[in-house]
């Protein structure tokens, strides 16, 4: 089996019935970075299937990395996050139905747990700027099925030693301006591209 990155989005939830990075999944499977394969899967947005569907794959894979996707419907820059919490507690339902209100992750003991990746991120989000790609490191993954999966996705990582990165991606037709002061909208082709420089970047660094 060839050596791979799992690169990993989302489908529809309440409030975005076509998700972007559903379509960043498909578009960038089958390509290859720093040598290695890039295998895509999209999970539902729900808290409790979306971790089965990535151990699922992540034991059919065997990735040597992974990549998770999901969209920030306020957001203008490409975020790439540090951290996630055991917490879960959404004011959102999920595609279930689901609206956790609990202290902390099923079989986790501890209250408000974190966990960090060990991916540097802050090299990869100056290389992104530097690109003209709008990007910020930030410490918040949010409280919905993104921050639930990243917790679930670095307990994996940490089980296989391999690293972990969650990419919050803006929404399609978002517009923003680089250190340069000039104005980009995110079309689907400028995320793919941001998108695949940060899987270079990992697929690199392996």
């Amino acid at each position: 089996m060839a050596a791979s990155i799992l690169l990993t989005g989302f489908g529809p939830f309440p409030g975005v019935e076509d998700n972007p990075t559903e379509r960043l999944a498909r578009c960038l499977d089958g390509t290859r970075a720093g040598g290695l394969l890039v295998h895509t899967a999209v999970l539902d947005v729900s808290f409790e299937r979306s971790c089965t569907q990535l151990r699922e794959q992540a034991a059919r894979r065997q990735p040597r990395a992974m990549i998770h996707l999901g969209v920030a419907r306020e957001g203008l820059r490409l975020r790439l996050e540090h951290r996630a919490t055991s917490r879960r507690v959404s004011s959102i339902p999920d595609v279930d139905g689901v609206r956790p209100n609990v202290a902390a992750a099923q079989g986790i003991a501890a209250v408000d747990m974190v966990l960090t990746t060990a991916v540097a991120v802050s090299p990869i989000v100056d290389e992104l700027n530097a690109r003209g790609y709008p990007a910020v490191a930030s410490q918040d993954a949010g409280s919905y099925v993104c921050n639930a999966l990243y917790f679930d996705g670095l307990m994996l990582a940490a089980e296989r030693d391999i690293p972990c990165l969650f990419v919050h991606i803006p929404p399609l037709g978002a517009m923003v301006k680089d250190e340069a002061g000039t104005s980009h909208s995110w079309t689907l082709q400028a995320l793919q591209d941001g998108v695949a420089l940060v899987i270079d970047w990992l697929g690199e660094s392996l």
